[in-house]
C-alpha cells in the first residue's frame, strides 16, 4: 500500500511530476534521506527544466512584446504562455519537492508517535 505522497506523486501523468517521481525512486530505491533525495533530483531534473522551458520562453519573447507584425493580436497568448512556462517552473522546482517533504515528514510523524 502506497502512502498518499506515493499516490500524489506516482499517479500522475503530468510533466510537472517528473521531478516529484524522480525524488520518489531516489528515495525509495536508493534508500536516500529524504534530503538528499531533494537535492539530487533537483539537481537531476534542473537542466532539462530550464533548457526546455528557456527556449520556447525566448521565442515567445518577440511575439508578446508585439515586434512582429500581427503580433498585437497575438500577443496576450504569448504573455499567457510565458507566464504559464514561469509558474509551471517553480511548482516543479520548488513547490513539489517542498510538498513532498511535508506529506512524507507527517506521514512519517503519523507512523513513529
Amino acid at each position: 500500500m502506497q502512502s498518499g505522497a506515493a499516490q500524489l506523486f506516482c499517479n500522475s501523468f503530468s510533466p510537472l511530476s517528473l521531478a516529484g517521481k524522480q525524488l520518489f525512486v531516489l528515495r525509495r530505491r536508493d534508500k536516500m534521506p529524504l534530503q538528499a533525495a531533494i537535492e539530487e533530483a533537483g539537481r537531476r531534473r534542473l537542466r532539462p527544466v530550464l533548457m526546455t522551458s528557456m527556449t520556447t520562453i525566448l521565442a515567445m519573447t518577440p511575439l508578446a512584446v508585439g515586434l512582429v507584425e500581427g503580433g498585437e493580436a497575438q500577443a496576450p497568448m504569448a504573455r499567457a504562455i510565458i507566464g504559464g512556462l514561469l509558474s509551471s517552473n517553480i511548482i516543479t522546482l520548488v513547490f513539489i519537492p517542498t510538498v513532498y517533504a511535508i506529506f512524507n515528514r507527517r506521514s512519517e510523524d503519523l507512523r513513529s508517535g
